[in-house]
């Protein structure tokens, strides 16, 4: 016993070493800011298009750096499953080498962050794709009566699929889409995910995982490991969707040997906030009070109710029917998405006529439900190498620049 508790120790000090070793240092001369940032919010339906009065107020942030103008192309995100902030925004503006006459604009969706209702947000209800899609449409349209330039419309991830759909159903709003590791197929399960977790991280470590979350129990009750179930979720896609350390993968593999409790004790010890954020969302029934905890509870809502995209088979543990009682259990709703039609993205990517840029990595595992080499699709312009993972253009110089290098050749053609 003494001796694991000395190597979680030890672990733990490594962990902390690379983290301390992967923050830029202050050493470097001060960045020179050659831009302003701008937060504001519009006013939005809680229902649109009904008799219900309730709103909230969206939050929408704008980047204007010094060489732009009122006619200067707009680089205007649609917000994920997140929370807006200066430093998302900051963060891609830097990814495309912070063009000089280029105004980025992200706006937050509804549901999340600052952008809820001043109601209980147990069951959120209002939080849809066509709602946020309408969101979306009406901050364009207001803004665009002040930014007369060409408008970039762009999404990643979940975020990409939403251009898609606002590209297909609101043609005339803007000039050019980039959709980002966009999902275009959304299953209610989704094995194909596993299928490529497989190909990115060591077959015996995954093994072990496996083996882990299979000593938990599942029941419903048990608060406890329903938690570390989700905290090993966790641990395995933020490992596969992003380029981990070999340093990082040494140690979780070495501390993987460990027995259930042991290796799990460890992994709470040394696992950042993020991870607990979705954690503690995941495992409760009632809505979490802080905003990055509601976060992973609202996207939990919107896949049981309309998005689907659970994850299934090995490494994860639960079952398709655990799925479904979690989300019953969690939002008292038998109004579940087995009953409705799935979102059909690929289809509406058919349908776009303007120039539309599509961004994928070989490594990413959502790559399985979205355009992969060899695609059908006649009227997209695809960025891909076998290498990247997920988002690329947002963490490789060299997918910014080809995707960029795209963008901007369709904005003057």
């Amino acid at each position: 016993m003494a001796k694991n508790k000395k190597l979680i120790f030890i672990s733990s000090c490594i962990i902390a070493g690379l983290i301390i070793w992967l923050i830029p240092s202050d050493d470097n001369e001060p960045e020179v800011i050659n831009y302003s940032v701008n937060n504001e919010t519009v006013i939005q339906s809680k229902y649109p298009g009904t008799s219900n009065k309730v709103t909230f107020e969206q939050r929408v942030i704008t980047l204007t750096p010094n060489n732009a103008s009122t006619d200067s192309t707009v680089f205007f995100v649609l917000g994920n499953e997140g929370i807006a902030s200066k430093e998302a925004l900051i963060h891609i503006y830097k990814s495309y080498n912070k063009p000089k006459d280029i105004i980025f604009m992200m706006a937050e969706h509804r549901g999340y962050g600052q952008s809820v209702t001043n109601e209980k947000q147990d069951i959120p209800d209002y939080v849809t794709v066509n709602n946020a899609l309408l969101d979306y449409k009406k901050i364009i349209d207001l803004k665009r009566t002040h930014y007369t330039g060409k408008w970039i419309i762009a999404g990643y991830s979940y975020g990409g699929a939403l251009a898609i759909a606002y590209a297909d159903k609101y043609p005339d709003t803007f000039d050019v889409v980039l959709a980002s590791s966009a999902p275009i197929d959304w299953p209610l399960y989704i094995p194909q995910y596993a299928a490529q977790v497989k190909e990115n991280l060591p077959v015996e470590l995954l093994t072990r995982l496996h083996e882990h979350g299979q000593n938990l129990s599942l029941k419903p009750e048990n608060q406890k490991d329903g938690k570390r179930i989700e905290l090993l979720t966790s641990i395995i896609v933020g490992l596969s969707q992003n380029k981990a350390p070999e340093s990082i993968l040494t140690v979780i593999s070495t501390l993987s040997y460990l027995s259930t409790d042991l290796f799990l004790d460890a992994l709470e010890k040394m696992s950042p906030a993020p991870a607990f954020y979705w954690v503690t969302a995941r495992t409760s029934d009632v809505a979490p009070a802080r905003a990055q905890e509601r976060v992973w509870y609202t996207w939990m809502y919107q896949q049981c109710n309309e998005l689907g995209t659970f994850f299934i088979g090995a490494p994860f543990v639960y079952t398709k029917q655990q799925y479904i009682d979690k989300c019953k259990q969690a939002f008292k709703s038998e109004q579940l998405l087995l009953a409705q039609t799935k979102w059909d993205i690929s289809s509406q990517l058919n349908h776009i006529n303007k120039p539309i840029i599509v961004v994928s990595g070989g490594k990413d595992p959502w790559i399985n439900l979205g355009v992969k080499p060899g695609h059908h699709f006649k009227n997209i312009q695809y960025v891909y190498s076998k290498d990247w993972f997920h988002c690329p253009d947002l963490n490789n110089p060299d997918a910014a620049k080809q995707t960029f290098d795209l963008l901007l050749k369709s904005i003057k053609s």
